[in-house]
């Protein structure tokens, strides 16, 4: 249980960074829009694989319990 929580704590933040690091630097630069697109859209995937990860674990996890 342990190592689900650790793994899916690590894609959430290495999600949430990949979003947050276009946003901090157009502020002194200027990205294209595919570069900020994929940025942003990357994050959105890392922070859905982590999410799915969880819940199919959890649904192993109960299914072995029962």
């Amino acid at each position: 249980m342990k190592g689900l929580k650790t793994k899916t704590i690590v894609l959430l933040g290495i999600g949430l960074l990949i979003i947050m690091i276009p946003q901090i630097i157009t502020r002194f630069l200027e990205l294209s829009d595919f570069i900020n697109g994929s940025l942003v859209g990357s994050g959105i995937g890392l922070i859905l694989i982590a999410l799915m990860y969880r819940s199919s674990r959890k649904i192993k996890i109960e299914k072995k319990i029962k």
